[in-house]
């Protein structure tokens, strides 16, 4: 049986003023440091450590799943905090074995990590691909990341999607070769 939909969570501007208690019933994935304004999650996906180094305390404490794409060696600091770093199987689209494709982005790899799951509606939400900041002032913007390349990445793992997989991007992005919608439909 399928499982319901489930929302990952990112974060891009879109977001900004976004009232997250909305989604506190809701089964959620955090990407990154969206984590802090969740009230609940079902897991966490980062593929950076400096992430694991910035909320280990936290981390150490928490009862959640964390996910990861292992890109080279696996860290010491995701071992010490039990993170499930599948192997990653290249760069894009979806592996359906035991690893996920990286795609260089952490919101691309929940994504995978959602699919793995067995999720079937998966709502994305703050994954705007563009270099204008996020939501929150936790982390710098990465002010030369080409998220073309990321964009490029999703054009291939659309055409690679499991029979019944919906992904659906709420909020400005520029994934545009997934069903774009306003945020204040997240819910409907």
């Amino acid at each position: 049986m399928a499982k319901e939909r489930i929302y990952i969570v990112a974060s891009g501007p879109s977001l900004k003023g976004f009232d997250f208690s909305q989604l506190d019933d809701e089964v959620c994935l955090a990407v990154n440091d969206s984590l802090v304004y969740l009230k609940r999650v079902a897991g966490v996906v980062a593929i950076d450590t400096e992430f694991y180094d910035r909320y280990y305390k936290y981390l150490k404490l928490s009862r959640f799943p964390m996910y990861a794409v292992r890109k080279y060696d696996p860290s010491d600091i995701k071992k010490e905090l039990g993170v499930i770093e599948y192997p990653n199987t290249g760069v894009s689209g979806v592996e359906m074995g035991e690893g996920i494709r990286h795609g260089f982005n952490s919101g691309y790899t929940a994504i995978g990590v959602a699919i793995k799951m067995g999720y079937k509606d998966i709502r994305v939400l703050g994954m705007d691909l563009t270099n204008t900041g996020h939501f929150h002032p936790l982390k710098p913007t990465l002010k030369d990341f080409d998220f073309s390349y990321v964009i490029k990445h999703l054009e291939k793992l659309k055409k690679q999607l499991p029979k019944g997989v919906k992904i659906t991007f709420y909020g400005k992005t520029n994934a545009n070769m997934f069903e774009n919608k306003p945020l204040s439909e997240c819910l409907k």
